[in-house]
């Protein structure tokens, strides 16, 4: 196996490993298999149709990840985009989901253009080490909010109370709980597998109480699906409804996002040079751009490199073979979905709560000397974890360093790309797009 690993670029990998990270990688993002199909019906696709060109399109862009850039990653249709689609874009402007689509095509190729010619990277360059610090934190403190909502132990409160503990008497909240105490305990122990045992554990407590039963109702017809998605992308309407400002405001979601998630995930995994560069962004940002093409011609969202990533790190995850085993997982899903539909939010609450904390850890990593700087990188962390939006977590940010350092005369210091980012922001944030 060793020889074939490398034969594919992949190296000596442990591939028993390898394998444990992509389930756990799986587990911990399978919600979007449900939660993208549930958004992108908000905007009139039908559940089954939008589950195929999902899992589809996330295939593709893992598999060409895993070989281009050689990480334990899964690359699929974004919630946030997704979520963007189909309410700013689909419901805001009133035009269809297939005018949405090629909408996202033009953002993939200009994208692709732009990973290639390096001007991407060039502004995550921009972007100061300290700032870099507060936007993997900031997403850490994002996956543990998700993962204590998911858990139930975060409910939404009522009148000025905008979020309460939830009732713990609950039996998923109980559940939740026993989950994250078995999977701390085991990554506390060092086993490898502590992910996957804790998603596994929960979720047969889980079946034990509720006394879930399997339902094969929700076989899928990929023919079918396929024909209504694919290649449904109407470049001609979107000409019609003026696409300027819908293209440039999907842009700057989809490029922001990955840059953020991305550049959290490789410093993660310690992808930093001596000269605090981060190594193997672009290929990241080229698989990223590929991805989301690919999946406007499947008539799916704009994709994305997912957080929830980081868990294979912390489970023995290190090169493209995840990947490739997290592809295997997800064409089984095609067929399986009656028992991945069995996994509860609450067993995989606590990967997100855990890997959340974990890298929260990059805060310590600050200058504190550097008084802008680092209000500034913990003004992210709240930003990119409260607006639960890492795009605008980033503007947001941006836009105050931008304004402080002119306040303080030092304007000089502040790189071009920073300026750009920080009058794009302001645009958008304005509705000019």
């Amino acid at each position: 196996m060793s020889e074939e690993c490398a034969m594919f670029g992949f190296g000596k990998p442990d591939v028993k490993h390898e394998f444990i990270a992509a389930l756990t990688v799986f587990f911990a993002s399978s919600y979007m298999l449900f939660l993208n199909p549930q958004i992108m019906g908000e905007a009139g696709v039908e559940f089954e149709v939008a589950f195929v060109a999902t899992v589809l399109s996330a295939i593709v862009g893992t598999l060409i990840l895993a070989f281009i850039a050689n990480k334990p990653y899964i690359i699929a249709p974004g919630i946030t985009l997704t979520t963007f689609m189909s309410y700013s874009v689909v419901k805001a402007h009133g035009i269809s989901w297939e005018i949405a689509l090629a909408a996202s095509l033009l953002v993939g190729i200009f994208l692709f253009a732009i990973s290639i010619s390096k001007i991407r990277v060039w502004f995550v360059e921009a972007i100061p080490m300290g700032l870099k610090y507060g936007i993997v934190a900031g997403i850490g403190l994002m996956l543990v909010f998700i993962g204590l909502v998911n858990a139930g132990l975060l409910v939404k409160g009522s009148g000025d109370v905008f979020i309460k503990l939830g009732d713990m008497r609950t039996p998923s909240v109980i559940i939740a709980l026993f989950g994250l105490v078995v999977t701390w305990l085991l990554y506390a122990r060092g086993v490898k597998a502590a992910f996957v045992l804790g998603i596994l554990i929960t979720t047969a407590l889980s079946i034990a109480v509720s006394h879930t039963a399997l339902s094969f109702d929700t076989q899928v017809d990929l023919g079918a699906a396929l024909s209504k998605s694919a290649f449904s992308f109407d470049l001609d309407g979107l000409e019609n409804v003026g696409a300027l400002s819908i293209v440039i405001a999907l842009f700057l979601v989809a490029f922001f996002d990955t840059i953020g998630s991305s550049t959290a995930l490789l410093i993660r995994g310690n992808y930093v040079d001596k000269k605090k560069n981060i190594v193997g962004l672009d290929r990241i940002m080229i698989t990223d751009s590929l991805a989301t093409i690919f999946g406007a011609i499947v008539g799916a969202p704009a994709s994305t490199v997912y957080t929830e990533s980081a868990s294979a790190y912390e489970s023995g995850g290190r090169t493209g073979l995840t990947a490739v085993f997290i592809c295997v997982l997800l064409l089984l899903s095609l067929f399986l979905l009656p028992f991945i539909r069995v996994v509860p939010l609450e067993a995989t609450a606590s990967v997100l709560i855990i890997v959340g904390l974990l890298m929260l850890e990059s805060i310590t990593r600050l200058n504190l000397k550097d008084k802008e700087e680092a209000s500034a990188s913990i003004f992210c962390v709240a930003a990119i974890g409260l607006t639960q939006s890492i795009t605008y977590g980033i503007g947001i940010t941006v836009i105050l360093y931008v304004v402080l350092k002119l306040l303080l005369g030092k304007w000089k210091e502040v790189h071009p790309g920073m300026w750009i980012t920080a009058l794009l922001f302001t645009l958008n944030f304005l509705g000019v797009f």
